[in-house]
């Protein structure tokens, strides 16, 4: 009896267990130029940010007081980038920018465009061309597939970089930095990829980059420049579970296991 009640528990695990498989992480390259999303409610931020690459300062024996010096010609030069974007939002209500900084969490500088409700962010973007799902699949985990473009062209990734050599040269001829290292850097940076990130606090929105980190949920889309296109689309899904299904699945493999189990019970009692 033991044995049969063990096997009607092994038989339910699935059914109660379906939502608890771990996510495989995948991190954000560093040596990237970031469009962050990071959705929460109406709330809605965008964080544009410009690589430092630390790492490579370090790795040809750059002084760490260089390498501040060049994260303030590059906060400089993004100044201009969010000055444009200043001028945009100061029209819309619940608009707003912040100021240009250095996030060490991602070794980068850059600056947030929030807009506190879903108006604020329409006026501002627009509510896109087609809403609707192009294809919808699964009986127990329902997809609802949805494509939109990346957000860089091969003209934005231009003017990105534009941004960082014109803080490069500032740097080099400030400082007076040797030729060699100059080459190292500026290839460096010529190597940086482009990375959209759609951050919120809901797991249901998911891409074949998916992991949780820290309560958020991260969906990252990089590309080098060389795969960059005019019409470049990145594809999503909304990822939700049907309860009934599992309930009515759940319920039916109990009656099943039940019966069973009260078959062999009664065949037992006629041998005894």
């Amino acid at each position: 009896m033991k044995k049969a009640f063990l096997l009607f528990l092994i038989c339910l695990c699935p059914f109660f267990l379906f939502g608890c498989v771990k996510e495989e992480e995948v991190e954000i390259n560093s040596n990237s130029y970031q469009l962050l999303r990071l959705s929460y409610g109406q709330n809605n931020s965008f964080y544009y940010l410009f690589p430092v690459n630390s790492s490579a300062f370090s790795d040809i024996q750059i002084d760490s007081t260089l390498l501040v010096a060049y994260r303030f010609f590059l906060k400089g030069s993004v100044g201009v980038l969010r000055d444009a974007y200043l001028s945009e939002v100061e029209g819309i209500e619940n608009a707003m920018t912040s100021e240009v900084q250095y996030y060490s969490n991602y070794d980068a500088v850059g600056f947030e465009l929030k807009f506190t409700t879903l108006d604020a962010f329409h006026a501002f973007f627009g509510h896109g061309t087609n809403s609707e799902p192009y294809k919808t699949s699964g009986l127990f985990i329902s997809k609802a597939y949805y494509q939109t473009s990346f957000p860089f062209s091969k003209n934005s990734a231009d003017a990105f970089r534009a941004i960082s050599t014109n803080a490069l040269n500032l740097f080099y001829e400030t400082f007076n930095i040797d030729v060699q290292k100059q080459d190292y850097l500026s290839q460096t940076f010529e190597n940086s990829t482009f990375t959209y990130a759609m951050v919120s606090n809901s797991k249901t929105l998911r891409s074949e980059n998916f992991f949780e980190n820290d309560g958020l949920y991260f969906n990252i889309f990089e590309k080098t420049y060389d795969q960059i296109s005019s019409a470049e689309k990145i594809e999503y899904h909304i990822q939700t579970v049907n309860r009934g299904w599992w309930y009515l699945t759940a319920l039916v493999v109990t009656i099943i296991v039940v019966a069973v189990l009260l078959i062999v019970v009664k065949k037992r009692e006629k041998i005894k």
